[in-house]
């Protein structure tokens, strides 16, 4: 016991968790929408036209989305293997992975979105 000066580490937690990261990203780089469909599926009125390109803004969306949740379970996958090997006694070890956690969370705080005509447009994706 000390005076809560140190930084406690507990390795197999950090690896399990490390283990679920990539998990995880497997399935989300896993998800396929597949392609949006042709413009001409919705007809040619306006309506038909403006719920195309709602569609087609939605598939790129989602599929931005799932671009940056990857590259935020890479990063903090990362950090995790940067605390399992590199952490040290000093505050500057401890900073550094922090903030790259802490940058990996800001890319995860967006949540995926989908499209939901009685939500106004769109509403959070249920996890």
């Amino acid at each position: 016991m000390g005076n809560g000066d140190e930084l406690s580490v507990d390795y197999d937690k950090l690896t399990k968790v490390h283990q679920n990261l990539e998990e995880q990203k497997g399935l989300v780089e896993s998800l396929d929408l597949g392609s949006a469909p042709a413009a001409g599926a919705f007809g040619g009125s306006a309506k038909g036209e403006w719920l195309a390109n709602a569609v087609i803004k939605g598939h790129q969306n989602i599929n931005q989305a799932k671009k940056e949740t990857v590259q935020g379970l890479e990063t903090y996958a990362s950090a995790v293997t940067d605390a399992i090997n590199d952490i040290t006694e000093t505050d500057e070890g401890a900073a550094i992975v922090a903030k790259k956690m802490a940058d990996a969370l800001a890319v995860m705080s967006n949540p995926l979105v989908i499209f939901d005509k009685e939500y106004g447009g769109k509403r959070p994706m249920p996890m």
